[in-house]
């Protein structure tokens, strides 16, 4: 099923005691999240590199679209949105153990409920696999 999103601040940013480490894992504006009975599909602009105030000016040069897929069993938290809060907030952790975080925003209303209970149904189904 696929979700038309507005990405926000989604970064790599991760905070450990302190301090702050930037992993360059941001996705940048309009984009699409795809939700596959085994995996979530981020998709995507990536900047090349940040240059803070031309890459408002230049996405188009600066910025390269990027897909990434993230099985469910590496999501650690999802945070709906409740009333006051609109955005999406997923948790999850790469493969050598870093902690990211992706916030979007769904652009259409109706599809927020959907998109809710879909995914917190792969990731129940996910979690009953996962051996301790």
């Amino acid at each position: 099923m696929r979700f038309e999103v507005t990405y926000l601040d989604s970064s790599g940013d991760i905070h450990l005691f302190g301090s702050r480490k930037q992993l360059n894992l941001s996705f940048h504006g309009k984009g699409f999240i795809f939700l596959n009975e085994n995996a979530l599909i981020l998709q995507g602009n990536m900047p090349k590199f940040e240059l803070w105030i031309l890459g408002y000016f230049f996405q188009k040069v600066l910025y390269i679209p990027t897909t990434r897929t993230l099985p469910y069993s590496t999501i650690l938290k999802y945070k709906k949105p409740k009333l006051w809060r609109k955005k999406h907030e997923i948790t999850y952790r790469l493969p050598d153990g870093k902690k990211c975080v992706v916030r979007f925003l769904l652009t259409k209303s109706t599809n927020k409920k959907i998109f809710a209970n879909q995914l917190e149904e792969y990731l129940t189904v996910a979690k009953s696999f996962v051996v301790s």
